[in-house]
């Protein structure tokens, strides 16, 4: 009676990038909005993760870390608007001074 040895459950790379990605991507928002590509592709590949982790049969793990990818990712994005509003509202007045020391130099 030959013997089969068990598959080997492997976590899957995509789910990982996904996680990595969109933690990474949270202080990439202020280095002119890289962050919400970091997002993006975290929740794509977190949803390709969940897709061929559920085709895998068993044979993957890492459906959190999918999911914990494409939540994070998906905050992230939320929060963009929040961010993008109070750094304009910072910069505001030192954009304004520089617009001005253009229109006066012209």
């Amino acid at each position: 009676m030959d013997v089969q040895p068990l598959a080997e459950i492997k976590t899957n790379k995509l789910a990982t990038a996904s996680w990595i990605l969109s933690i990474v991507a949270i202080p990439l928002f202020f280095v002119f909005f890289i962050g919400a590509i970091c997002s993006i592709l975290a929740i794509i590949f977190g949803i390709i993760a969940l897709v061929q982790i559920g085709k895998s049969g068993g044979t993957q793990k890492g459906q959190a870390g999918a999911i914990v990818g494409i939540v994070l990712a998906v905050l992230g994005l939320c929060s963009l608007p929040f961010i993008a509003i109070s750094v304009l509202a910072l910069m505001g007045p030192a954009i304004q001074n520089i617009f001005q020391n253009i229109i006066t130099n012209i």
